[in-house]
């Protein structure tokens, strides 16, 4: 940008240049002095245009002189740092990013006024005015060394791309990974038993609880093939396995969660695999024992047995993570020494000669004073300020509207009920 702007100086200087020359020698070269000054013009041109597409470009893009000054800055890094040009001409580039990013800064400076242009160097700009509460701008930026007619180096522009999304995505992954190794790892004896397989079945992880239940050490089973191995435990060993196993499969599924536009537009591709409702509610309760058992909250399940045997088709693992959500708020939201009862009641309609549309209502009710208004409004995404909890919420409603159902919230007196109905596929037998 610097260069370009110094080409235009140039160029005026050449017209300049030559509207003083001797009359005599503009007789004798008027046409080649038309020729040049025809060339110079389309040059100009030419180099105007460059300037404008710079300014008005899509990316950030900035340029500073040999002392690191700002003399270029475009309409984009203008408009994502809330500082006008006027503002921002003539600012030392160090005294706009952020302190955290200053020795990234001072040296790509340092080398590009060298000539060595760095690429793909990330770092944090403040932002300014209206766009200060969003928080700093995380740039990549390409450093292009500024040099005159003599290739001298007159400066350094930097064409950047905004990752400011990104970086929140990642640092809010970060956060979860973090605090998901803190509890796997964690030698608290309310944590449960959690392992871990890739793809074909190695062991990823294994946590002391695992230990304690299996006799097993960690180092033991790590990248070892776990297939077959559980046989040896017994029947309750087996199940808080198979329920370790689904959580970290749910878990899984959240962490991938990445595109919530997905969900909550309402084109999330949903799995079909065959379960049956046992699996689901065993797993979405274990997930809020921790938590009642500390309040002293007893937890219900009052499923009937015909319904947790069916043999039902669909997305367990989302039916799950919704499940698990509206468990813990209601757990969240009852007395200390309360309980909260999971019922369901299961109706199916033909398809086929085996396969039943099967539609699937699950009350969960809890004693107390209920889920304040605001947090249900935000579930149904009628409060545009969203707590953590009511984004859950809202998101767990956008699943069960995937599956054909919906959730309401119903009072009564002592109690509140959540009443979740989804659609799912059945077979006409009962799981033996």
């Amino acid at each position: 940008m610097d260069a370009i702007h110094s080409l235009q100086l140039i160029l005026r200087n050449a017209f300049k240049d030559i509207e003083t020359l001797d009359r005599s020698t503009k007789a004798i070269n008027t046409k080649l002095s038309d020729l040049k000054i025809e060339g110079m013009q389309e040059l100009e041109a030419v180099t105007s245009e460059m300037v404008r597409l710079i300014e008005t470009a899509t990316v950030p893009i900035l340029a500073v002189d040999v002392d690191g000054l700002i003399n270029g800055w475009n309409t984009k890094i203008a408009e994502l740092t809330g500082l006008p040009v006027d503002k921002a001409i003539g600012r030392h580039l160090l005294t706009l990013v952020e302190d955290s990013s200053t020795d990234t800064v001072r040296k790509m400076l340092y080398l590009a006024l060298q000539g060595k242009e760095e690429q793909n160097i990330h770092f944090e700009i403040k932002t300014h005015g209206s766009k200060s509460d969003s928080g700093p701008l995380s740039l990549v930026v390409n450093a292009c060394a500024s040099r005159d007619l003599r290739e001298s180096v007159v400066g350094v522009c930097f064409v950047a791309q905004d990752i400011t999304g990104q970086k929140i995505v990642m640092d809010k992954f970060t956060r979860i990974e973090g605090d998901y190794k803190a509890i796997v790892q964690n030698p608290n004896p309310l944590i449960p038993p959690i392992f871990g397989t890739d793809e074909f079945g190695w062991c990823s992880e294994w946590n002391p609880a695992m230990t304690k239940l299996s006799g097993w050490t960690r180092e033991e089973v790590i990248d070892k093939m776990l297939l077959g191995e559980a046989t040896e435990l017994g029947v309750e060993q087996k199940q808080l396995l198979h329920t370790s196993a689904q959580c970290q499969r749910q878990l899984s599924k959240v962490l991938d969660d990445s595109d919530f536009d997905s969900i909550i537009d309402g084109y999330l591709d949903l799995e079909m695999v065959e379960f049956r409702l046992h699996e689901v509610l065993i797993a979405s309760m274990s997930q809020v024992m921790t938590k009642s058992n500390a309040r002293g909250i007893r937890m219900v399940n009052d499923v009937a047995e015909e319904i947790v045997n069916e043999t039902l088709y669909g997305d367990s693992l989302r039916l799950q993570q919704a499940l698990a959500d509206f468990l813990l708020i209601s757990v969240n939201y009852t007395q200390t020494g309360g309980q909260v009862i999971v019922a369901a009641s299961l109706t199916k309609d033909q398809l086929g000669q085996s396969i039943h549309l099967a539609h699937l209502e699950l009350r969960i009710s809890h004693s107390g004073g209920g889920v304040p208004e605001e947090l249900l409004n935000q579930m149904f995404g009628s409060d545009g300020d969203a707590s953590e909890e009511g984004i859950s919420l809202f998101i767990s409603r956008k699943l069960l509207k995937l599956m054909n159902g919906d959730v309401q919230y119903l009072r009564e007196a002592g109690k509140s009920t959540f009443i979740i109905s989804v659609e799912l596929a059945a077979t006409h037998k009962l799981r033996t």
